[in-house]
């Protein structure tokens, strides 16, 4: 950690600095596009608050300052992914920004993405990034909000693998709407007040969606969960919101995965829960075991043996009895692999995309062709 703090405060421009900044508020692995949008938009604050100079090459050269030591680039087809070298140059960061209160400022100050709210809000240790939001929301609540409608409707930053028709490459993967609300909901009902006008709103759109049976059951139930202190406290709104919560995550659960962010409420916010919610669960857990056991899905010998493992802990945490089904779902699988004659020592288990600890110049040259500096 020392060797970072050293090279950190003595070696490093105020752009570097900068970029190292932005850089732990965002996913791990993050489109070089987007580490550019946050960038731009913190060194642009960090200049207009220090009354600095920045430049069109700022963002540039701090990638070549930092290549190999603490960043390191991997180009992904026509895209270049950035991330930190070594975990321990973002705990440096992590630690450095508890004591600089005034960068941590601004780096709120200037968010693009919902992931770097997700990030700062989780960040719980002293002097960590929800700390930082809770002084924001003290002392300018409506800025707050308005932080918070613009990144409900932001583009996503987090990456993840996608294969298509046998090519497999790094793309967005959004956050489901609900998800966000609910983050919008936990901010509001910890320290926002004003924020949960516009969670209502949200909701009310929302609502519409459920109707439609078009919602994300883990989103839906971590606003249930962001909401249980005012169901629990009789807030009109909020308790109307998770009743139709629960009956939208009560109606036609297919897989075992529907069933989980049920068994969540459950485990974590008991006082939520209605009168006869807890049988109605156990219900859709035998139907869902007597479901797959009959054999009507389309499933391999791993999708059969995960729906089983799945439902037996459920089963196991809700004191259901399936085991006549569960005998039935594993023989399934048993059947479906015997047939195949599937060898796990053949099952090639690769890495999703090679890492480098330095780029070559000719990689940093060709990365920078598909960058838009314009200012």
């Amino acid at each position: 950690m020392a060797i970072w703090e050293h090279a950190f405060a003595n070696h490093l421009s105020q752009a570097s600095r900068n970029l190292l900044l932005v850089m732990v508020t965002m996913p791990y692995q993050t489109l070089i596009t987007d580490v550019e949008r946050s960038y731009q938009a913190f060194n642009l604050t960090y200049s207009k608050h220090f009354g600095s100079t920045m430049g069109p090459q700022d963002f540039r050269s701090a990638l070549k300052e930092l290549d190999g030591d603490f960043l390191t680039y991997e180009r992904e087809g026509s895209n270049t992914i950035v991330r930190y070298q070594n975990p321990s140059v973002r705990d440096f960061v992590k630690k450095y920004l508890t004591s600089a209160c005034t960068e941590m400022a601004l780096l709120i100050e200037a968010v693009v993405f919902f992931e770097q709210v997700k990030f700062l809000w989780s960040w719980k240790y002293d002097g960590g990034g929800q700390d930082a939001l809770r002084r924001m929301c003290r002392e300018d609540p409506a800025w707050v909000t308005s932080l918070m409608r613009k990144v409900l409707v932001s583009p996503p930053c987090r990456i993840m693998m996608i294969s298509r028709a046998g090519v497999t490459r790094k793309e967005h993967w959004p956050f489901p709407f609900e998800t966000k609300v609910a983050l919008a909901a936990e901010i509001g009902t910890d320290s926002c007040t004003p924020l949960l006008d516009l969670v209502q709103k949200e909701l009310s759109k929302l609502e519409v969606e459920i109707q439609d049976r078009r919602f994300d059951r883990n989103g839906l139930a971590d606003i249930m969960e962001a909401l249980a202190s005012h169901v629990d406290e009789g807030v009109e709104w909020a308790l109307n919101f998770t009743n139709t919560g629960w009956e939208a995550l009560l109606a036609k659960p297919l897989w075992a995965y529907d069933l989980r962010p049920l068994r969540r409420l459950i485990e974590k916010c008991p006082s939520i829960i209605p009168e006869d919610a807890l049988e109605r669960v156990k219900e859709a857990v035998c139907s869902v075991a007597d479901s797959v056991a009959s054999g009507e899905w389309d499933l391999d010998a791993d999708g059969f043996r995960y729906e089983a493992q799945s439902l037996e802990s459920l089963a196991e945490d809700l004191s259901v009895d399936i085991a006549s089904d569960l005998e039935v779902i594993y023989s399934l699988a048993d059947e479906l692999e015997e047939e195949s004659g599937r060898n796990d020592e053949d099952v090639d288990f690769s890495p999703s995309s090679r890492c480098e600890d330095e780029s070559t110049d000719d990689e940093i040259a060709s990365m920078f062709n598909i960058l838009d500096i314009t200012s």
